[in-house]
């Protein structure tokens, strides 16, 4: 059997590097499994006529592998697709059952993890009394997760596909929870970890209780967004992660415990040595703790290689760091083959890769402050071209941060934190006390990153291309080599296109359009060569703000650094419910609103024109500025423009109604793109004004499955009447358009469709 298998040094990264392959590619071209079957077949025809017999080699090792690994990955998709195609797109009020796994209660509401057999969904409830291990029943509106899609910005789908949620369920009334006497052991550890964070509740401030419990127990739903904004600013969000260090330091704690209780009993050992008896216990707790944390990837990972160190050490191998590494990747893709989509993943084990390699080129003779200062450095450098890959931009500051934060929270506040969290069993004062010393350390810290995240040089906030994010990691990987590597200074010149590439570049002529997927709202880019105009910001709810998590994101998408006009067509908040987020980062020039006022402001009233790089911008509506009362009148104030290139006309009309289109009537002619009059409202695109505008495309603002029933039944026949093309955002995701003024009119993009990785039908 070892001749047949021999697993070498040489041929265990060639099985993790495949199975990594294998996983991407699945998730790249599921829609094509045909093709992952000759793909298999390939590969065996390689190794039965180039293999000798007996021996398999690495790149062998690898094709086998990512074959096995993209099968496998293509039917947990195939599963995950049947269990999403349960539910409706629309909405279906039914009988939602399922035990609770978790919940996050705020503002008189509640959303709970919920256990279905086989998969889990989400409950959004009013706010009720019932512990995890429970099972709540409720008659709810039942349906499948859905993400908005935009250039740079998330997607919810992806992240439901990662938790294993396949439904999401809403209900205005009282759930019933029904009690479970008898729980099981993963549900009692989750009512621990529910009493520990009401514990710490009970005894911490607003301001660190975020933040002991996401170093303790994983959870990170306290953590407000200024917090998180410092956080990113100066790159140590990793350090609210559960990884590596707080798995290494439970484990370390529980081992000094076991194994000073196993001496006390030497009974106990007489077959097995103290250090492999501790050793084993101790691994127990650190996986009942990574559990308990949430089992997120980078504990994950930290668990596996604990479990590779323990293997290693009671069978008396020789010890290797990148064994635990590759055995702790090829574990991670087992339990878990859709891990690539989660940066996380990529983060966690990239800043594992570095460290070894740093760790293994090291000089012994080199003092130890010398190393850290180095480690660091290379570090903070080796991450940000994931950083940017991921979240858009990188922290400048982070080297400094780290080398501050790191040994704080490593040395200071997580030891104590986590004897607080074990001790109050047993003495609620002592740990109290150790908890009030840990918020003491945690204020002190955040007061340091705060002041550090103040410096306007502190974040940058970069796109670069995919060519030039890999180059930049080869880059990286060349300066972390050992000393005597040659022509390592050349290693900066692959760092030249990550830097100096622009991978969006604006229109060479005319202007590129860009309707956001932005929900039941409106969001829009107008973009010339040289100026950059929006109008309408998106909405903001309890939950999301569609100027921070999706306009920002996009501008940041296009390397758009400044605007020359923000409009915000009138004051209803999925139209105006971004501005705030917008206005604290982006500079602009020029701010229009029309029915409400803000300090640097100017009122949107017909006859106010400009250009930029050729293309005219004119205000057709209102004609006044008085504002009005009522809903329909605050619609009807709506800044309504027309955008002009070259003989191309398009036009923005917010939320205006039937009233306001005849008015405009006497104004306009024939429109080459039409933002559908409030969101396809059955009160707005009368008969009148299509068969006046007769626009080339239609383009929907609207919401998926929005409570308001938009874009109306009547509305689409009466544009499919007039055979105009319809586009919508809940749909196609955003609609993206370059107009030039000497090229006839092209239908958009539809970003939904761009996307490269697996998505449900």
């Amino acid at each position: 059997m070892k001749r047949l298998f021999p697993l070498t040094q040489h041929t265990i990264p060639g099985i993790a590097l495949g199975a990594l392959s294998g996983c991407g590619l699945a998730i790249g071209i599921s829609r094509a499994p045909l093709f992952l079957v000759a793909l298999m077949l390939v590969a065996w025809v390689i190794i039965v006529r180039f293999t000798p017999k007996n021996i398999f080699k690495p790149i062998q090792w690898f094709l086998i592998l990512a074959c096995l690994f993209a099968s496998y990955t293509h039917l947990v998709l195939v599963k995950k697709q049947q269990h999403w195609q349960q539910f409706e797109t629309q909405a279906v009020e039914q009988l939602v059952t399922g035990v609770i796994q978790d919940r996050q209660c705020a503002h008189r509401q509640c959303t709970w993890t919920l256990a279905a057999y086989p998969a889990r969904f989400t409950l959004h409830t009013p706010q009720i009394e019932c512990q995890v291990g429970d099972t709540l029943s409720a008659i709810a509106k039942l349906k499948k997760p859905h993400g908005h899609h935009n250039p740079g910005g998330g997607n919810r789908e992806q992240a439901a596909l990662l938790k294993d949620i396949v439904g999401i369920a809403y209900t205005k009334t009282k759930p019933t929870c029904i009690i479970n006497t008898k729980p099981s052991w993963f549900s009692l550890l989750l009512r621990w970890r529910e009493s520990v964070a009401a514990w710490q509740a009970q005894h911490l401030t607003q301001d660190t209780v975020g933040i002991v419990q996401a170093l303790t127990i994983g959870q990170k739903q306290q953590i407000d967004q200024s917090q998180w904004g410092i956080f990113r600013i100066t790159g140590t969000s990793h350090l609210m992660a559960i990884s590596g260090l707080h798995i290494g330091l439970m484990f370390l704690f529980a081992f000094s415990c076991s194994r000073l209780l196993m001496s006390c009993t030497p009974q106990v050992l007489q077959r097995i040595p103290l250090t492999i008896a501790a050793g084993w216990l101790s691994f127990l707790v650190a996986l009942c703790y990574a559990i308990i944390s949430g089992w997120e990837i980078p504990a994950q990972r930290a668990t596996a290689m604990l479990l590779c160190m323990l293997l290693t050490t009671t069978l008396r191998l020789p010890r290797a760091a990148w064994l635990g590494f590759w055995l702790a990747l090829l574990v991670v893709l087992i339990s878990n083959p859709l891990a690539p989509l989660s940066p996380g993943f990529w983060l966690s084990f990239g800043a594992v890769a570095f460290l070894i390699m740093m760790g293994l080129g090291s000089r012994t003779d080199t003092k130890k402050w010398q190393i850290m200062l180095h480690g660091q450095l290379l570090l903070s450098m080796a991450l940000i071209p994931l950083s940017v890959a991921w979240f858009q931009g990188f922290s400048v500051i982070s080297p400094i941060a780290n080398l501050i934060a790191i040994p704080w929270v490593s040395f200071g506040i997580v030891p104590l934190a986590l004897i607080a969290t074990l001790i109050m069993p047993v003495s609620a004062a002592l740990a109290k006390g150790l908890l009030w010393l840990a918020a003491w350390q945690i204020q002190g810290m955040m007061a340091l990153l705060e002041m550090l995240a103040g410096f306007h040089w502190s974040y940058f906030a970069h796109i670069a291309s995919p060519l030039g994010i890999m180059l930049a990691l080869l880059g990286a990987i060349w300066f972390t080599l050992p000393k005597g590597v040659p022509y390592k200074p050349l290693a900066s010149l692959l760092w030249l296109p990550f830097f100096f590439q622009t991978p969006h570049p604006p229109p060479t002529t005319g202007a590129r359009l860009i309707l956001l997927d932005v929900g039941q709202g409106l969001a829009m880019l107008i973009q010339t060569p040289h100026h950059t105009v929006l109008y309408d910001t998106g909405p903001k709810t309890m939950y999301s703000d569609a100027g921070q998590d999706i306009v920002l994101p996009t501008l940041n998408y296009y390397g758009i650094r400044h605007l020359d006009h923000i409009v915000v067509s009138h004051g209803d908040m999925d139209h105006r419910g971004g501005l705030s987020a917008i206005r604290a980062v982006m500079p602009y020039e020029h701010l229009l609103t029309s029915g409400f006022e803000l300090g640097d402001s100017k009122a949107c009233v017909a006859g106010e024109q400009w250009s930029y790089d050729g293309v005219h911008f004119e205000v057709l509506h209102p004609t006044d500025t008085v504002p009005r009362p009522g809903k329909a009148k605050k619609n009807n104030d709506s800044c309504v423009i027309l955008v002009t290139v070259g003989t191309h006309r398009i036009l923005l009309t917010g939320d205006i109604e039937a009233s306001v289109e005849s008015v405009l009537s006497t104004k306009l002619s024939n429109v080459d793109v039409l933002i559908v009059p409030h969101h396809g409202s059955k009160t707005s695109s009368s008969e009148g004004f299509l068969e006046l505008l007769k626009p080339k495309q239609a383009w929907i603002p609207v919401g998926w499955n929005n409570l308001y029933h938009h874009p109306h039944a009547t509305v689409i026949a009466r544009y499919q009447a007039h055979q105009i093309p319809l586009w919508r955002t809940d749909q196609s995701g955003a609609l993206i358009l370059e107009v030039h003024p000497d090229q006839p009119l092209t239908q958009p993009v539809r970003w939904r469709e761009t996307s490269w990785w697996w998505q449900p039908t």
